[in-house]
């Protein structure tokens, strides 16, 4: 059977040159419909619905996927196609009965044909492209227009009317009188769809420096003309649709952006998106969803620096460059002019007065003056006006002012937001407004903010009371948020680790986390999902019936002290993991600080116990962690924390070193007092990480190398803590290789690794192609590799 494209219908269905099988009847022995394909259900389908039936189709053919917005349509009548229904004998007419079909006649179990008998049954038709908003609103060719040059990042050649259709739908007839809350839902997404697209190209385009003067016009007049249509859209962060407030989230985000060189503006259309974080004395569901709305509102303009330009818009970006004409010389102005100001003075002075005169004619009173914008035209046609340092895109501003309103009421909006966390289940928006307060709250407190840490330091005075955030009952995705703003305020690969005394609120929450894990609170608290037994039944009532292993008797319930066997999601195990051992990292620099400190004498017993109980604290948190490890992973007791602790984070490359930072860490700052406490320094020995390490990445320098050269973890940081360790500390590093598990010959082969990074540095650096000065990292290496060498002349 050969298929070929029916040119006399419109839309070119496919039909089949053998026309001998013209119906099909749904008998036993014609069951076979129900076993069809997907592909040729769906060309059945779709052939019902023109009015026109495929003959006996049994070769698959690959076509668009149907719609999943069905468009209603005309009544069926054969499709209006007088070759195709005479072509087939049995196509469909207005005879035919939908009851019928809708009756079970033609009994079949499969989806595909319950939903052709719904569509029929329902008059509707599936169009055959992907879901579109013009396909279930009316077509406006001027939105069309726009949206197609929007598409090519120019609106030169748009005219004035139809640019003003961006603000103005339905040429101001209908819709723009009726409050844009009320309009339909649909409607609304396409209207702030234009918006949004129109802002998405000049956001990236003014931060290139140079943008489209048509766009620059378009966003000019919402800011001249249409500034109140931003208090409607602002209206909607209430609305029931997540959709429409997802759109209006990002609309009122790229405004003020946008607008940031009009602060005046800018704070007054901020202003109630601040008062809804605050307004949260009175919960209900309407206040959760606009908390939410704001809260991911705040959270994109405080990233907004970090925003990354996508690798497809680089080469664009250096093309353009590449055409952008220098500007014209300009003469130097006659101030400046030996000649001029010695021999012909009043001419200065008329020059003076005219252009001053000129360029306060162009500008409102009151306004700096401002440098007349470049203007090129590109090969295709697009004028582009060149920027200046003056109108370069800074948000600092921005950042500053909204920070220093939040700051004072962080404390009562965290105490109301634990409250929806608590009841999370009692609004439908809850889990997603959670999760956007907590990502805005980690923003806040990133280091790649760029916010002063003095302003910052009110954000992490409220992470203290863990017991009203942290929840097993709660939802992975907030718990797993949660230990992601934990882990942010504990930083210490970037920045903690680089510091000798860490802040007081850093090292209040560290000493709370410690405290948490020490009574198992906080290692209860992570969602676990209890493993099922292989004798499973339901009970009379419903109920999920454990028994035990190899009889038929019920499993007794563990005690409430004791920590159930579960499966644990390993993401979630890694954020938590790591926040304990930041943790203790941040507690031990604390006590070395501590113990340094100049005026507490050797003969103050009080101190020396202070110091001795936190030393205490710190081990019993390990221990309780290394047993939960063990038990949670299924790892036998005599087993290494140093093994589990690489088995737990191999497929997160930051998390690891940054974990192996902290183990180094607290081992150097609890062994610095006459080597005490050596079980604490036994459980977590460096070395023993470091050779576990080497055997999991199978002893290759390239890749510590690569990691040296790569900034996405502090792989630096920690190689030169680690060399400046085994150097001081060499009895024990050749010790602990002759002790390890992970193989024969561990020093031997280590020191090989070591040596073959210090070669390939070396070639790197002769050719000048190192990103950083490496020479520290150099010597450390050299020194170790003497010392080597040494031990075997000896």
């Amino acid at each position: 059977m050969v298929l070929r494209r029916d040119s006399s219908h419109p839309s070119g269905v496919l039909r089949s040159s053998n026309l001998a099988s013209t119906s099909r009847d749904c008998t036993p022995g014609g069951g076979a419909m129900a076993n069809e394909q997907p592909v040729t259900k769906r060309q059945r389908m779709e052939s019902k619905n023109a009015g026109i039936v495929l003959d006996d189709i049994t070769t698959k053919v690959s076509t668009a996927p149907p719609d999943i917005i069905a468009a209603p349509a005309a009544p069926i009548n054969g499709g209006g196609s007088g070759d195709s229904a005479s072509s087939s004998s049995t196509s469909s007419s207005p005879n035919v009965s939908t009851a019928s079909i809708a009756s079970g006649r033609c009994s079949s179990g499969d989806e595909i044909d319950n939903v052709a008998r719904i569509l029929m049954q329902d008059n509707t038709r599936i169009s055959p492209s992907f879901p579109d908003l013009l396909k279930v609103t009316p077509v406006d060719s001027d939105l069309v227009e726009i949206h197609n040059h929007l598409v090519q990042k120019c609106l030169c050649g748009v005219s004035e009317r139809t640019l003003r259709r961006i603000y103005q739908p339905d040429n101001g007839k209908v819709l723009r009188n009726v409050p844009l809350k009320e309009w339909p839902a649909v409607k609304i997404m396409q209207f702030l769809s234009n918006i949004q697209l129109l802002f998405e190209v000049y956001l990236p385009q003014n931060m290139k420096g140079f943008i489209c003067m048509r766009v620059l016009e378009a966003c000019e007049r919402l800011l001249l003309d249409e500034i109140t249509l931003i208090d409607e859209i602002t209206q909607l962060c209430d609305h029931e649709n997540r959709f429409v407030r997802f759109l209006a989230g990002r609309v009122l985000s790229s405004f003020l952006l946008i607008a940031k060189k009009y602060m005046n503006v800018v704070n007054d259309k901020l202003k109630p998106l601040v008062e809804n974080l605050t307004a949260l004395d009175r919960i209900d569901a309407v206040t959760v969803r606009r908390v939410g709305v704001s809260a991911e509102i705040l959270r994109r303009i405080v990233e907004w620096k970090d925003t990354e330009e996508h690798p497809l818009d680089e080469d664009d970006d250096e093309d353009e460059m590449g055409e952008q004409v220098p500007p014209p010389i300009q003469p130097p102005p006659l101030e400046s002019n030996y000649f001029a100001t010695h021999y012909n003075p009043e001419m200065v002075a008329a020059a003076a007065s005219s252009s001053a005169s000129t360029s306060s004619s162009h500008r409102h009173p009151g306004t700096p003056a401002v440098q007349q914008p470049i203007i090129r035209e590109t090969e295709s046609g697009c004028q582009l006006v060149t920027l200046t340092d003056s109108e370069s895109f800074d948000t600092g501003g921005l950042k500053f002012g909204m920070i220093e309103t939040l700051k004072e009421e962080w404390p009562s909006i965290v105490d109301h937001m634990s409250t929806v966390i608590r009841r999370w289940r009692d609004f439908p928006a809850a889990e997603e407004t959670i999760l956007a307060f907590l990502s805005f709250w980690e923003s806040v407190i990133s280091v790649r903010a760029n916010l002063p840490i003095v302003q910052t330091l009110y954000f992490h005075e409220p992470l203290n009371d863990l017991k009203k955030l942290l929840s097993p009952h709660l939802p992975g995705t907030v718990y797993k948020q949660m230990l992601t703003l934990f882990n942010e305020a504990l930083c210490y690969g970037s920045t903690l680790a680089l510091q000798d005394l860490p802040p007081k609120p850093t090292c209040s929450f560290a000493a709370q986390i410690v405290l948490q894990v020490r009574n198992r609170w906080l290692l209860r608290s992570l969602p676990q999902e209890r493993a099922g037994n292989p004798v499973n039944f339901i009970g009379l009532c419903g109920e999920n019936i454990d028994y035990e292993d190899g009889s038929l008797r019920r499993r007794r319930s563990q005690p409430d002290n004791t920590i159930e066997s579960a499966t644990v999601d390993k993401s979630l195990l890694q954020k938590l993991v790591l926040l304990v051992l930041k943790s203790v990292a941040v507690t031990a620099k604390e006590v070395r600080s501590d113990s340094s400190d100049s005026s507490i004498e050797s003969t103050d017993f009080q101190a020396v116990q202070d110091m001795k109980t936190l030393e205490e604290s710190i081990r019993d948190a390990l221990k309780k962690l290394e047993d939960f490890m063990k038990d949670t992973l299924q790892f036998l007791p005599e087993t290494h924390f140093s093994e589990i602790l690489i088995h737990l984070f191999g497929d997160q490359d930051d998390y690891l070193i940054e974990a192996m930072v902290c183990t180094l860490d607290v081992t150097v700052n609890m062994s610095f007092r006459n080597n005490a406490f050596p079980q604490l320094v036994a459980m977590l020995n460096p070395v023993f990480t470091f050779l576990e390490f080497l055997k999991m990445i199978n002893n290759s320098s390239s890749l510590l190398l690569d990691l040296l050269i790569s900034n996405e973890t502090c792989f630096l940081l920690y190689l030169l803590r680690f060399l400046k360790y085994i150097r001081l500390n060499w009895d024990m590093f050749v010790t602990s290789c002759q002790r390890s598990t992970v193989g024969n010959n561990c020093l031997d082969s280590a020191v090989g690794v070591l040596k073959r990074l210090r070669l390939q540095i070396q070639r790197l650096v002769s050719m000048a192609r190192f990103p950083y000065d490496i020479a520290p990292v150099l010597r450390l290496l050299d020194s170790c590799e003497q010392l080597y060498e040494g031990d075997q002349l000896s």
